[in-house]
C-alpha cells in the first residue's frame, strides 16, 4: 500500500460537502469508507471533478439501512445509489476476487463461455477491490482521515507517464467486460495520454466480443465517447480498432481502402459538424445521417426521389429500417422518434408546392432535415439536390 499524502489539500478543497457526509456517517459506524475513481484522477490532474463516488466496506443492504433515500441498482454488479436534493452519491461495496470456489458464494459470481461477466457481487477489502478496478488511473483511493491516497496498481505513476493500463491480463479482463475497450479509448481521448501497448494490442483481435455487451449499455458508453474531444477522432480511433465495425455492421460492410463511399463522406460530414449542431438533437442527427445510405440499400434505394410521394409504404420501410439499426444499439425512443422525422422530411424537401412550404418551414425538425440535405448534396453532387438546397435556404429566410 502507498500513501500519498501531497495531494491532500486539493482534495479537501474541492471533495463535495455529500460526499463527505457519506464517509463521515459510514465511518460513525465502524465502516471503512474513501472516495474513489475519477475524482481522484481529476483533482490531481487539476481537472473539475464531475462526480465524487464513495467505496465502502458495508453491503448494499448495509448501507440502505443508514440512509433513508437510497436505492441498489444494478444486476451485474450491485451498487447504492444516495439522493441528496439534486445530488447523486454512487456508492459501491469493495469487490473480491471472483475467481474464489467457495460454494456460498459460486452463486453470486457467473460467466458465459466467452469468459464476460453476467454477475460480479462477490464482495471483499480494498486491495482486492482495486485490482477488479479497469484502468490503473482510476482505482485511486482517498481517505480523508488519515490524508492519504491509496494507490494499489501504480495509477499515480501512469498519471505522471501519461497513459492508460489496464489492470490485469488485457485479454481476461476485455472478456470480462467488453465495454472496457470503449472506457479505454474514451479516456485516452478525454485525458490525452497514450493507451499502453499490452492494453491497445489487444483490442481489436476481440472487438467482435463488444456485441456481446447489452444494447442499453453499449448506447450509454457510445454517447460518453462522442462528448469526449473530437468526435471525429474518435470515430478514426474506433475504425482503427476495428470496434465501429463490431457496432455498426450495417455501415462498415460499405467501407471502401481509401474512405470515398457515400457513406464514408456522410460521417466525415456530420462529425466534423457534430459541434455546430444544436445540442439537444445533435445525436439523433448524427444517428439519422450514418444510417441514411445504409437504410437506402437495406430497403428501397430510389424511393427518395423527387418523383415519389410520402406513403404508408414508405412509413412501413423507415420503420423496418430503424428496427434493422436497433439490434446492436437500444436507441432510446425519443430519438428514433426524432430520426423518423428527419427521414421523413427528405421527401418533403424534394417538393415545392406552395402549399406545403410553410408546413415544412414550421416543423419543429426542419433544421435537422434540411441539414440531412444539405449533406446529401455535398456528398452526392448532383444539380437536382443542390437546387433545393439553394431553393428551401431562400425560403427559410423569406417567410
Amino acid at each position: 500500500m502507498i500513501i500519498h499524502n501531497k495531494f491532500h489539500n486539493k482534495l479537501k478543497c474541492k471533495i463535495s460537502k455529500y460526499a463527505k457526509l457519506v464517509l463521515k456517517k459510514l465511518n460513525k459506524y465502524g465502516y471503512q469508507a474513501f472516495i474513489v475513481g475519477g475524482s481522484v484522477r481529476d483533482v490531481i490532474l487539476n481537472k473539475i471533478p464531475k462526480d465524487f463516488d464513495v467505496t465502502t466496506n458495508a453491503t448494499p443492504e448495509q448501507i440502505c439501512k443508514l440512509f433513508k433515500y437510497s436505492r441498489i441498482i444494478g444486476k451485474r454488479f450491485k451498487i447504492v445509489h444516495l439522493f441528496f436534493k439534486k445530488k447523486i452519491i454512487e456508492v459501491s461495496t469493495f469487490r473480491g476476487d471472483h475467481i474464489k470456489k467457495n460454494k456460498k458464494i459460486r452463486n453470486k459470481s457467473q460467466k458465459t463461455i466467452h469468459g464476460m461477466l453476467l454477475r460480479d457481487n462477490i464482495f471483499g477489502n480494498i486491495r482486492e477491490d482495486a485490482f477488479r478496478r479497469d484502468i490503473t488511473i482510476n482505482s485511486l483511493y482517498y481517505n480523508p482521515n488519515d490524508f492519504g491516497i491509496r494507490d494499489y496498481v501504480g495509477g499515480i505513476k501512469d498519471l505522471k507517464n501519461k497513459k492508460i493500463k489496464l489492470i490485469g491480463n488485457p485479454i481476461i479482463r476485455y472478456k470480462e467486460d467488453p465495454i472496457r475497450m470503449l472506457r479505454v479509448i474514451r479516456f485516452s481521448i478525454y485525458l490525452n495520454m497514450s493507451i499502453s501497448y499490452k492494453t491497445s494490442q489487444a483490442i481489436a483481435p476481440l472487438s467482435k466480443l463488444i456485441i456481446n455487451v447489452s444494447p442499453s449499455r453499449l448506447f450509454d458508453e457510445l454517447i460518453k465517447l462522442f462528448n469526449k474531444g473530437n468526435i471525429y477522432y474518435t470515430y478514426k480511433i474506433l475504425r482503427r480498432y476495428l470496434l465501429f465495425h463490431a457496432i455498426f455492421p450495417h455501415i462498415s460492410k460499405y467501407f471502401t481502402k481509401n474512405e470515398s463511399s457515400n457513406i464514408e463522406l456522410m460521417i466525415k460530414l456530420i462529425l466534423k459538424n457534430y459541434y455546430k449542431i444544436n445540442k439537444k438533437n445533435n445525436i439523433s442527427l448524427v444517428i439519422a445521417s450514418m444510417f441514411w445510405y445504409p437504410q437506402l440499400n437495406f430497403f428501397f434505394k430510389n424511393i427518395f426521389s423527387i418523383k415519389k410521394k410520402y406513403n404508408n409504404e414508405c412509413e412501413l420501410k423507415i420503420n423496418d429500417s430503424i428496427r434493422k439499426i436497433s439490434i446492436n444499439l437500444l436507441i432510446p425512443k425519443k430519438i428514433i422518434l426524432i430520426i423518423r422525422q428527419i427521414w421523413k422530411l427528405q421527401f418533403f424537401l424534394l417538393q415545392k408546392k406552395s402549399k406545403t412550404n410553410f408546413k415544412v418551414i414550421k416543423h419543429p425538425r426542419f433544421y435537422l432535415g434540411y441539414m440531412l440535405l444539405k449533406m446529401r448534396a455535398n456528398v452526392e453532387k448532383t444539380k437536382e439536390l443542390k437546387y433545393y438546397v439553394n431553393f428551401w435556404t431562400n425560403k427559410k429566410f423569406n417567410f
